[in-house]
C-alpha cells in the first residue's frame, strides 16, 4: 500500500475528482518498492493533515523517462473506501520531507481470513475464534464468539418503497 500526503500538493483539491488528480501522480518511487507495494491490485490512500482524504485500488502504473516519477491508474475500491475520513496509518510530522510512504497492507487491512461456502450456499468466514457467516442473499448475518454459546443475529428486512430497516438479536447463555 502506497501512502501519499497531499498537504503541500492538493491544497486546493476539494471534490473527489480533485483529490484524485492530484494523488495519482508524479511521485518519486524506487522500482522495487513500486513492485513491493504498488503494484495492480495494491491500494494508494491520499493523506491531507493526517488524516485519509482518498482511497483506490491501483489498476496500472507507469514512470515519466524526464523526471523518473511515477503515476498511478487508479479506480474506486470498496476493500479501503471506510478508510476515508480516519487517522492516517501512517503520521507525518512537520517538516518531512518525503511525501510517499509504503505500507504493508494487512497492517491496514488486517489479514485476509479464510472464507468457505456452507452447504446452505452461506458465506462463513473464522477470525481469531469469532464466526461470521452471511446468508447467501446478504440479507442476514449472524456472528458466534468464540465460546460457541453466543451468537449475534442481524436481519435485515426490506419492504418496497420504506426504508430497510434492521433487527438485531442475542441468543445462547452469554446474551
Amino acid at each position: 500500500m502506497i501512502l501519499v500526503n497531499i498537504n503541500r500538493s492538493g491544497t486546493k483539491a476539494v471534490t473527489d475528482a480533485q483529490i484524485k488528480d492530484v494523488a495519482r501522480g508524479a511521485w518519486v518511487v524506487g522500482q522495487a518498492s513500486l513492485e513491493q507495494y504498488a503494484s495492480p491490485g495494491d491500494y494508494l490512500l491520499a493523506v491531507r493533515k493526517n488524516a485519509v482524504v482518498g482511497a483506490w485500488k491501483i489498476v496500472d502504473s507507469w514512470r515519466d523517462d524526464a523526471d523518473d516519477r511515477v503515476t498511478f491508474e487508479l479506480k474506486r475500491s470498496r476493500e479501503v473506501a471506510h478508510l476515508v475520513g480516519q487517522d492516517s496509518p501512517y503520521a507525518w510530522t512537520q517538516g518531512a520531507a518525503n511525501p510517499v510512504r509504503l505500507i504493508d497492507v494487512s497492517d491496514v487491512l488486517g489479514a485476509p481470513a479464510d472464507v468457505e461456502t456452507t452447504t446452505t450456499g452461506a458465506t462463513r468466514a473464522v477470525v481469531a475464534g469469532w464466526t461470521l457467516t452471511v446468508a447467501e442473499a446478504g440479507l442476514v448475518a449472524h456472528i458466534g464468539a468464540p465460546d460457541g454459546t453466543t451468537q449475534l443475529s442481524l436481519d435485515a428486512l426490506q419492504s418496497a418503497g420504506a426504508a430497510p430497516s434492521a433487527t438485531l438479536r442475542a441468543t445462547g447463555s452469554g446474551a
